[in-house]
């Protein structure tokens, strides 16, 4: 990796924290040099306290890593703006006071989605049922097989529902939007073989009445002229949260797109 930039190059230390598939919660580092982004280290902090203090620790070990090793001129440092990521950054910052600090952005703008989501009971209702339309298709092969095959009917070519990740700041968009791109598709196979895919879940009362819940649910006009309305909401946010979270972002970037979106939700 040191071969891949010059030494002495000025570079930005970003790190964030999420929890794995085991429930094991990491906290990974890379830096940002000659606009390419190169990972560091990922450490386990399972058996740790998620403190600012902690946070603190894991930064300096890598500023010295990126400083002694590396031989590179770390001049700022990016993260998310939760309250232990923060303190750990205030703490370095109070360290090295020449150094640029900065909140992470996209991270920023996912918040203000869900902030959204909080002040409409109505929409995160929505959400949901669109979720639970794409994760009934994808979990039961018969009735994912007979949608790909109207697909192919009407578009000569199938899509597949994009289930969305937590971790996946836009997923939520496009999962939205793949499922707006073949509605039509989905509708007409649950309008068309209703009885088929009720009866192809099973005996179980519980299911049969999910898959009825679902197909009342995609036959309803009204309900995918609500989802088209909530994608016009979130798309420029979506749109904005993928342009910040590049790795050559600049700050004069950014102050662009928070003025792009106050135009953008002033006249919709």
């Amino acid at each position: 990796m040191r071969t891949q930039f010059h030494q002495g190059a000025y570079t930005v230390l970003q790190g964030d924290g999420w929890k794995d598939i085991s429930k094991k919660h990491l906290v990974a580092f890379m830096h940002v040099t000659q606009r390419k982004a190169y990972v560091l280290h990922v450490h386990d902090i399972s058996a740790k306290r998620k403190t600012g203090e902690n946070i603190f620790a894991l930064m300096e070990s890598e500023y010295e890593y990126i400083q002694d090793m590396l031989k590179l001129k770390c001049i700022g440092v990016c993260g998310d703006a939760a309250s232990d990521e923060r303190k750990g950054r205030m703490l370095f910052l109070k360290a090295h006071p020449w150094m640029l600090a900065a909140d992470c952005w996209s991270h920023q703008l996912c918040l203000i989605l869900g902030d959204y989501y909080k002040q409409n009971p109505q929409v995160k209702s929505l959400v949901d049922e669109a979720i639970l339309v794409i994760k009934w298709f994808n979990n039961h092969s018969y009735a994912l097989g007979v949608l790909n095959e109207e697909q192919m009917s009407m578009y000569k070519k199938s899509h597949a529902l994009i289930m969305p990740m937590v971790t996946r700041w836009t997923s939520n968009f496009c999962a939205l939007d793949r499922l707006l791109d073949i509605w039509k598709a989905i509708q007409i196979t649950s309008i068309k073989h209703e009885d088929r895919l009720v009866e192809s879940v099973g005996q179980k009362h519980s299911a049969k009445t999910k898959a009825t819940q679902v197909l009342a649910l995609v036959k309803d006009t009204t309900w995918w002229k609500a989802l088209t309305a909530i994608k016009l909401h979130i798309e420029p946010l979506a749109i904005a949260t993928n342009v910040s979270q590049g790795a050559t972002t600049h700050c004069d970037q950014v102050l662009l797109i928070l003025g792009n979106l106050y135009r953008t939700y002033t006249h919709l």
